[in-house]
């Protein structure tokens, strides 16, 4: 009979199967745990994939012409979860042509942002509110 060293001992089954003491079999990884990487790297790729979170917002701003006639305009626009989104309603007016934007207010909107930061709701002038 073969004598083993006395950290290892022969495991019931094939003979290329060792066990040391306090560790598990020196075998093939079960099926669960081979899984485990690529469920891990899985995870990880949609995580990093993911689009940052961002809320849709129905502005209004106030401006004045360049011949100081008030006036409305309204704007979507999206904004990231940590970002205000009276700068870029602003900007989103006057990119329009509108004029000197005075101030915008943003209540967040219900419906789901969409792809545009910026689009254009609605152009009135507040004389004929």
């Amino acid at each position: 009979m073969q004598t083993l060293p006395h950290t290892a001992q022969r495991a019931a089954g094939p003979p290329s199967q060792l066990r040391a003491p306090g560790l598990a079999l020196l075998a093939r990884p079960s099926p669960s745990r081979a899984m485990g990487p690529i469920v891990l790297s899985g995870i990880l790729a949609a995580v990093g994939c993911s689009k940052p979170a961002t809320q849709g917002y129905e502005c209004r701003c106030e401006y004045l012409t360049d011949t100081d006639v008030p006036g409305i305009q309204d704007v979507r626009v999206c904004a990231g979860e940590s970002e205000d989104p009276k700068p870029i309603a602003a900007e989103c007016a006057a990119s329009l042509g509108v004029g000197q934007v005075e101030r915008c207010t943003c209540p967040e909107s219900s419906e789901p942002c969409g792809g545009a930061k910026c689009e254009q709701a609605a152009a009135r002038d507040t004389a004929s509110q």
